[in-house]
């Protein structure tokens, strides 16, 4: 790693469009203006023998749901799922930079990310739920209500012939499991808990919408039946998750940059009419008194950046100023438009309809 670093610093001190840094997801960040000093860096560090992944951020989405749904099924299996609270918290920019954590390098004009990657590289042949035994984050005790409180007392005093014990494991145990991609797992179940969280983690890495991974939603699902089989249950509450997740109102969000904009008055209309084009959320305006500028806090698809930038320079003659920070994911937004677009990028089904021969096709005449 310290090699590394020095053979990166030594290339961006030779070249002056080239600028190093650690982001917060302790990646190493090589920005640059032109991809051919990219493909310039890229041969150098091969030369240095240093192992390297190239990422081009064009489009980076993710899954998410935009209302609740619950259904009961045979079997006494429940299954509800709808979005996280913190999902419409948009004020609260700190809850975003806790919650909405990723793997990209932060928003730059053809940037160069480079992934340091320190997996264990058996860690992808370990069954899914023997690693989920060490993640939960929260298993909620049991609270009794006073009737229970009293046959507790009962028992203390030894006062009845109740037990306590049989009390206690009638009810089932309700326990929360989060993972990184902050979702949240409320699972029901004595005999198939670790299958259950199992079927979700494997199901939320590729949502069915875009194949992309499926954040900040939770899930509750309560099930109990023991005349089944494993592969039986896998497969029968597999099925009735995604039909809840359909009914959930699936929908895609983008990665978001959180940008500053410094503007004269005069060109203020020529930048909220950009912003809306390229589909950005206003979070705040201020003006200084001081400058006479007007600051516009906005959040940009991560898609839509770099033709904002341009188109802001353009527009406003070189004299507004920005800064940008990444943000995450937010699903305030409606980016259903793109569904299509992206399928058809990972070569999945589409209902677009192609014709056969359309130069023998006609149109009427009235």
């Amino acid at each position: 790693m310290i090699f590394m670093k020095e053979a990166l610093s030594a290339i961006v001190n030779t070249e002056q469009c080239l600028k190093l840094k650690i982001d917060k997801f302790n990646q190493l960040s090589v920005m640059s203006s032109g991809k051919v000093q990219v493909e310039k860096m890229l041969e150098d560090l091969k030369k240095c023998g240093i192992y390297l992944e190239y990422v081009e951020n064009d489009f980076i989405f993710c899954e998410s749901v935009r209302e609740k749904y619950k259904e009961i099924f045979e079997g006494n299996l429940s299954i509800c799922i709808y979005p996280n609270t913190n999902n419409i918290d948009e004020d609260n920019e700190s809850n975003f930079f806790e919650f909405f954590k990723c793997k990209y390098g932060e928003s730059s004009k053809n940037e160069l990310i480079l992934n340091v990657n320190s997996r264990n590289k058996n860690s992808k042949n370990n069954d899914v739920y023997l690693k989920n035994k060490s993640k939960f984050v929260n298993q909620q005790k049991l609270i009794l209500d006073n009737n229970l409180s009293n046959i507790q007392k009962h028992e203390n005093n030894r006062r009845g012939n109740m037990n306590i014990e049989d009390q206690i494991e009638s009810i089932s145990l309700h326990k929360v499991y989060k993972d990184e991609f902050n979702n949240i797992f409320k699972i029901k179940s004595k005999k198939w808990y670790d299958l259950i969280i199992s079927i979700l983690e494997i199901f939320t890495l590729s949502g069915p919408i875009i194949n992309e991974n499926i954040r900040d939603t939770t899930f509750e699902v309560t099930f109990d039946e023991y005349n089944l089989t494993t592969d039986q249950v896998y497969y029968f509450i597999k099925d009735k998750i995604n039909h809840v997740y359909h009914k959930s109102s699936p929908q895609i969000s983008p990665f978001f940059y959180h940008v500053k904009i410094s503007t004269k008055d005069e060109y203020l209309g020529k930048i909220y009419t950009l912003l809306q084009k390229n589909k950005c959320f206003l979070k705040g305006e201020e003006y200084e008194q001081n400058t006479g500028f007007y600051i516009l806090y906005s959040l940009v698809p991560h898609f839509n950046y770099d033709l904002l930038v341009e188109n802001i320079r353009i527009h406003t003659k070189g004299t507004s100023y920005m800064s940008s920070t990444e943000y995450g994911f937010f699903h305030l937004l409606d980016f259903s438009e793109y569904i299509d677009k992206l399928r058809k990028l990972k070569g999945l089904q589409t209902d677009e309809k192609i014709i056969d021969n359309p130069e023998k096709q006609r149109t009427l005449k009235k």
